[in-house]
């Protein structure tokens, strides 16, 4: 990964085109693979459907919202329960 890669801790500018900002946080994914001696040459990188989330009900929204919700839950074993 270059040195110029912009970090993507700023939101897109309104007059940037949305694929510059994609762009921007994909060099940064990748950089952080690297970081972690993950070798995108070896390992194929493979991403699921875009998920809308909801951060007011901690839920995912939309087509795949059931699905991801699902995964999402944990199952404890009986008497390792997070007490609520």
């Amino acid at each position: 990964m270059s040195e110029g890669v912009p970090s993507c801790t700023s939101p897109p500018r309104h007059d940037q085109a949305p694929w510059t900002f994609c762009a921007r946080v994909f060099a940064e994914f990748l950089k952080n693979l690297a970081s972690n001696h993950i070798d995108t040459q070896e390992k194929q990188i493979i991403a699921g459907p875009w998920l809308d989330y909801d951060p007011t009900s901690n839920r995912f929204a939309g087509e795949f919202a059931a699905e991801a919700n699902k995964l999402c839950q944990e199952e404890y074993a009986a008497g390792f329960e997070l007490p609520s």
